[in-house]
């Protein structure tokens, strides 16, 4: 699956970084990484780049985090982007 690419000029990872430890937190190290299916290597640089998080993982993260739109779309939206209409 593509790696999505979050923005990585932006603070916006600090979000990101927030809701992945968040879940790090509620479900513990190793169940998230059996549930992210990647192993701690991996688990390490997911943590310390969210950016590099894929799609099917930001997936994982909005169902186990339990997140709103709202909290989803902060993690993966530039500040820029925030106010702009795409369409």
């Amino acid at each position: 699956m593509p790696k999505v690419n979050l923005n990585r000029d932006a603070p916006l990872n600090d979000a990101a970084k927030q809701i992945y430890q968040y879940l790090q937190a509620q479900a513990g190290v190793q169940k998230l990484i059996k549930m992210m299916g990647y192993g701690q290597t991996t688990h390490c640089k997911r943590k310390k780049h969210p950016e590099d998080l894929t799609l099917e993982q930001l997936r994982i993260i909005y169902k186990e985090a339990h997140l709103t739109d709202a909290e989803f779309m902060r993690m993966v939206r530039a500040e820029s982007d925030r106010n702009e209409s795409r369409f």
